[in-house]
């Protein structure tokens, strides 16, 4: 998962009750939104209140969620905010409200079968997913029965990466996890019917 915030570290720090070991996320960093900033390549945006409130109307492409007080929340979802935190927040509290706002729940073989960001749940019990497995298999869940380039699918690993993670191996390893996590819940059918052929790979309706 990669999220943009727009401010300084020392800002996203003032927002957070505690930091733990490590971010559940890619985190990156931005002075403020400008026409040509890139947002697709992010799964959302987060910001200070008062820095969303200064944002022209606009239609955006991705969530964005604004943080402050709670004097400040109405104002921001009357200015378009998809989500709001109070302050402060922790991370795990901002991954769960992006993974909320962004992402299906799959269901596999007549619904016995659950996948979200971070685990893949089954009659065998549940599994690790990882967000870019999760993602590949989003897209193949949403073009059943049909190849996939494995441009496409590379694009998964890392949004901007024109292809690069297509040649070789890394991609098929990948695929090999992801198997093996559906198999370990108890998608042994799912598993089966991930294939790859041809500069591709499909998942057989």
């Amino acid at each position: 998962m990669r999220l943009l915030f727009v401010g300084s570290e020392a800002e996203y720090q003032g927002s957070l009750l505690a930091r733990g070991n490590g971010s559940p996320f890619s985190l990156f960093f931005v002075d403020g939104i400008q026409e040509s900033t890139i947002l697709t390549c992010y799964d959302a945006v987060v910001m200070p209140a008062l820095r969303f409130l200064a944002l022209p109307p606009s239609t955006h492409p991705v969530p964005m969620i604004a943080s402050g007080p709670v004097s400040m929340m109405a104002d921001c979802f009357d200015g378009g905010c998809t989500d709001y935190m109070i302050e402060p927040w922790t991370e795990e509290e901002l991954r769960a409200r992006v993974v909320a706002r962004t992402t299906p729940c799959l269901e596999l073989e007549y619904g016995t079968i659950r996948a979200t960001p971070g685990r893949i749940i089954g009659p065998r019990g549940s599994a690790p997913l990882s967000d870019t497995a999760y993602r590949m298999l989003v897209v193949l869940y949403q073009n059943r029965g049909k190849a996939v380039p494995r441009q496409a699918l590379a694009c998964c690993i890392k949004p901007s990466c024109n292809g690069a993670h297509a040649a070789g191996r890394a991609l098929d390893m990948r695929m090999a996890r992801l198997r093996a996590a559906l198999r370990a819940a108890g998608a042994t059918e799912s598993a089966r019917n991930l294939r790859g052929q041809h500069g591709s790979y499909s998942l057989l309706a």
